[in-house]
């Protein structure tokens, strides 16, 4: 048994970051105490690891204990929800953290795009984007992803210009991947 709740988390993060979330459950049960952090790696980890069922499992009996999610716990339900193209959960979800907090938080912001846009929102994906106060390279990366994803890659073309207000440096570190294999993919 496990009597400080942030070792023991620091360890459930450490398995599920390392792709062990056997070991990380093992913790995890073994915990006197769990705390809202406890459980956000835990649920980020499932989510991280392909088994959003299980990160979706573990949200939904946080809700029944009226465990209040913080963003970050958010972000992994997100991510779950995202692998199961489960829109309308993840909306349901989406409303347990401030609108505030999804603009203002690229990491959050950036897991909402990211739902969006793999379940063929893009219109939902673009208001959010345009909505967030703070845009870096990954919130970008997964803006245009989405649109190459849902086939509008010559939307990238018209976002191009807006990069303007981007020093340099920052813009040469911009990395799409999925950008370039959806433009040269022929269907």
């Amino acid at each position: 048994m496990m009597r400080n709740v942030f070792v023991a988390t620091s360890l459930v993060d450490m398995y599920a970051k390392c792709g062990n979330m056997e070991k990380a459950r093992g913790v995890f049960d073994g915990m006197l105490e769990k705390d809202i952090v406890t459980r956000g790696a835990m649920i980020q980890g499932y989510a991280l690891n392909g088994l959003p069922r299980e990160a979706m499992g573990l949200f939904l009996q946080m809700q029944r204990e009226n465990v209040k999610p913080d963003c970050y716990t958010v972000v992994g339900v997100l991510a779950a929800c995202t692998r199961l193209v489960a829109l309308e959960l993840g909306e349901w979800a989406r409303e347990l953290v401030d609108r505030d907090e999804f603009l203002c938080n690229p990491v959050v912001g950036t897991a909402l795009i990211d739902l969006y846009a793999n379940c063929g929102s893009m219109a939902r994906a673009w208001e959010v984007f345009k909505g967030m106060k703070e845009k870096d390279r990954v919130v970008w990366n997964a803006i245009i992803s989405g649109f190459a994803m849902n086939g509008y890659v010559n939307i990238f073309w018209t976002l191009w210009p807006s990069r303007e207000n981007w020093d340099q440096t920052r813009w040469e570190h911009f990395h799409c991947p999925a950008l370039w294999l959806y433009s040269c993919w022929p269907g």
